[in-house]
């Protein structure tokens, strides 16, 4: 479920209504909806439960707009269905063709490891996880180490698969098998760890920038103010890592790697103002 749900964990934003996000009913609280990547990923939880997910199970789930549409039916419209329903043909296609349509094959083939899980994900599922790449010209004073560009994969839900899971096969009690080198991971760059950053003034944002998310105005995909909020986010963590492991191998106990870092800027970046940045986007 983490692999093909992350797939899609992307923009719950109602854009006619920024305040808002999808929602989806709990059954279990009238008064207190899923909302966000939650919603979206009960949705997984009504159509399977504890079932084991294939490409078989899922293919006649998405096997038209409206099917899809029906998966992820809500409160309100998830955003961007449209998206969500090519990125899921594509990871049923290649689960069938690649991977005996068990998403499980994806990790055997990545050798348990969480660089190599991500370099098999951007690879093999190219619109899923392959297409989060943004570009700046280099600047302009001199040549920049000899590239007229600046290239930043982010790959964030392809990070994501494999935090997502690693947190899992860690639990007391779990089955599964634990992924190695999650610590050469820094950050998952998304709307809800910038927002923590600058809020702790870690990340200090322009003050034209600034007013554009607080009155919640478009920031385009793949903007220069868009592009600089997520590379900062990585830098930030890069150091944050740095010093709370300083005279520390991965191997002890008190290290910290991505998993409790990322879980905890994000928990509590959705509780602090000014509101994260707006962006359509399939990324994150």
């Amino acid at each position: 479920m983490v692999l093909v749900n992350s797939a899609v964990n992307f923009c719950y934003p109602i854009f006619e209504n920024p305040s808002d996000k999808f929602a989806v009913q709990n059954p279990q609280d009238s008064q207190k909806p899923f909302r966000g990547a939650v919603a979206m990923q009960h949705c997984f939880w009504r159509a399977f439960g504890e079932d084991k997910i294939t490409a078989s199970s899922l293919e006649p789930r998405f096997a038209t707009l409206q099917k899809t549409s029906e998966f992820f039916r809500g409160l309100n419209k998830i955003p961007l269905l449209e998206h969500r329903h090519w990125i899921m043909n594509e990871v049923i296609e290649v689960l069938e063709k690649r991977y005996n349509s068990d998403p499980l094959n994806v990790y055997e083939e990545a050798d348990w490891d969480a660089v190599l899980l991500v370099d098999v994900l951007v690879s093999e599922f190219p619109q899923a996880f392959g297409d989060d790449i943004s570009r700046l010209p280099a600047p302009a004073k001199g040549e920049y180490l000899g590239f007229s560009e600046l290239e930043f994969r982010f790959f964030k839900k392809a990070k994501l698969v494999a935090l997502l899971y690693q947190g899992r096969a860690l639990e007391k009690g779990s089955n599964l098998r634990p992924l190695s080198g999650v610590h050469h991971i820094v950050a998952v760059e998304d709307y809800q760890i910038p927002r923590l950053l600058n809020h702790k003034n870690i990340l200090i944002y322009r003050e034209d920038l600034l007013e554009r998310i607080k009155n919640q105005k478009i920031i385009h995909r793949h903007e220069q103010a868009e592009i600089e909020i997520r590379a900062g986010s990585t830098v930030a963590n890069y150091y944050i890592l740095e010093e709370l492991n300083r005279g520390l191998e991965p191997a002890h106990p008190d290290y910290w790697d991505i998993l409790p870092l990322d879980a905890a800027e994000w928990f509590d970046g959705r509780a602090v103002p000014p509101p994260h940045h707006l962006t359509p986007t399939t990324a994150y």
